[in-house]
């Protein structure tokens, strides 16, 4: 599990989906974590005052507790308004934290707690049953898993905004070696038996639950995006199939009965008719207003996109198809002009009452075309490409990539060309 990590770039693994996504979990996720480092330390404080030597392992178990206490703290703070100037100094010090690799207050003195912790279990209460002590060793390591936990599987780790040096990456997956080792370099030289330095060996192995744990997080979020975006286009399809069919019949029968009064009650009629066949126009060009105002993502890949505009397609009762090309995706600002100049034109399109529209995206030579043929209106000339429309802001990209921007009228059909030059 921790290979798959490591294999994936972090630019990969961050991402906005991803950040949003461990938000929404972290205030449950962040609260379990807590439970179980406050049942840690309880189990602890019962061992150590069972102890002869409770006064050192209570100020060893000091740290461990002084960090539980700021983590639950935490938590009341960042869910509530706090009250008073220390807490708000508190809360803005975990505010200038979230969503950074950068341990706050609590993470630094859980981190040294957890330390100490172990070495109390094997050094401190060695006048207790050895039972005791193996039990004290793996509640210890239980809390060094946990706040490893806290520390590497967080939203910090897929903030989009945060590139974190690789070191921390390559730490992210290794995190589990390195609990474990902690845990036995400092236990492994106290007074034990054979037998129960092999159940050290079994405690510390739980230290490679943390990248697993890492690990399924990461397999969370990669697995939903697609699933999101079915669910965008099924949302957006269904819309705008209820936002037409209930609306279309009662707006053509009001046109139909204002047109027919008109020669009654004049200006009025003739308003009202006006008004109807004007929101006819628009419902029918809502299609074509998703299409333009969709967003622009150099990361998107045009196979999304090309799905997405198929679902406009049905949505508005269109025969819609887009052939993208084999091989490998575009470099990003191609990638962005290209899903540009195919969300408008296609829009276009639809906008023109088109009946069948076909879109393809073609390589010739450094070239890159897109085909936009359809059976709709005709474009009139002197109409297109008018200063402020779409077409003239892709045509001024489209030009300053050396492209340009046609469209040839048919008998029965017209297609628009889009090409430019594209990125070596």
């Amino acid at each position: 599990m921790s290979g798959i990590i490591l294999a994936r770039p972090q630019e990969q693994r961050r991402d906005r989906f991803a950040n949003l996504v461990l938000l929404r979990r972290l205030a449950s996720y962040t609260g379990v974590l807590s439970a179980n480092k406050v049942a840690a330390v309880v189990v602890a404080v019962a061992i150590t005052l069972a102890s002869d030597n409770r006064l050192v392992a209570g100020l060893a178990l000091l740290p461990a507790l002084v960090g539980t206490v700021l983590d639950v703290v935490a938590l009341r703070v960042t869910q509530g308004t706090p009250r008073g100037r220390l807490l708000r100094r508190y809360e803005k010090h975990l505010a200038t934290r979230e969503g950074h690799p950068q341990l706050n207050l609590p993470a630094l003195v859980e981190c040294f707690g957890a330390v100490v912790m172990v070495a109390a279990a094997a050094w401190a209460v060695t006048d207790l049953p050895t039972i005791v002590r193996i039990t004290y060793v793996g509640v210890a390591t239980g809390y060094v898993a946990a706040v490893c936990c806290s520390i590497f599987d967080d939203n910090a780790w897929y903030n989009p905004a945060v590139r974190a040096p690789q070191w921390q990456e390559v730490d992210r997956v290794l995190c589990g070696v390195q609990a474990c080792a902690v845990v036995l370099l400092l236990t492994w030289w106290a007074p034990w038996g054979e037998a129960e330095r092999i159940g050290l060996i079994a405690i510390a192995a739980c230290g490679f639950l943390v990248p697993l744990r890492a690990g399924a997080t990461q397999l969370l979020v990669s697995d939903l995006e697609p699933l999101v975006e079915a669910e965008r286009q099924r949302g957006t399809r269904l819309v705008i199939e209820e936002t037409s069919r209930e609306l279309l019949p009662i707006l053509a029968e009001i046109s139909q009965l204002s047109a027919d009064l008109v020669p009654d009650l004049g200006p009025a009629a003739e308003r009202v008719h006006r008004l109807a066949e004007s929101a006819l126009s628009g419902i029918a060009d809502i299609p074509n207003q998703v299409a333009h105002s969709a967003r622009q993502d150099g990361g998107q890949s045009l196979r999304v996109v090309a799905d997405r505009l198929v679902t406009l397609g049905r949505a508005a009762g269109r025969e819609l198809s887009v052939t993208l090309p084999a091989g490998p995706e575009l470099a990003p600002d191609d990638r962005q002009l290209a899903s540009q100049a195919m969300r408008d034109l296609a829009g276009n399109a639809i906008s023109a009452r088109a009946n069948r529209i076909y879109v393809e995206l073609r390589r010739v030579g450094p070239r890159l075309v897109i085909i936009v043929a359809d059976d709709g209106r005709p474009i009139p000339s002197g109409a297109w490409k008018s200063p402020g429309s779409s077409s003239a802001a892709l045509e001024a990209k489209l030009a300053a990539r050396g492209g340009a921007l046609s469209a040839e009228n048919g008998a029965l059909n017209k297609v628009v060309m889009a090409t430019w030059v594209g990125t070596s």
